[in-house]
């Protein structure tokens, strides 16, 4: 079992409540780039390209966090068009 220091657990609860922000907010998760320093996330508001954030997530289980909201995003957007056939994504 992987046990978190205060620090630690302090900023992955400050990266989860921005990602989840964003997302309440409508923003899709656009790209996602891992580096050295972190994991760079661009997020983007449908049909508005100039709409765009972007968050770098140091934090290992605010990084594992965000896989598991793309993974989400990914099968809303399946379920969607298996329900409106024709109809394009909004990005």
């Amino acid at each position: 079992m992987e046990v978190m220091g205060v620090a630690e657990h302090e900023l992955f609860l400050k990266e989860k409540k921005q990602i989840d922000e964003l997302l309440e907010q409508g923003y899709r998760i656009q790209s996602v780039e891992e580096s050295w320093f972190g994991t760079k996330v661009k997020f983007q508001l449908p049909n508005k390209l100039a709409e765009e954030k972007e968050l770098l997530l140091r934090n290992p289980n605010a990084r594992k966090y965000i896989g598991s909201c793309l993974i989400k995003q990914k099968r809303m957007i399946f379920l969607q068009k298996e329900q409106h056939p024709g109809v394009k994504e909004a990005y």
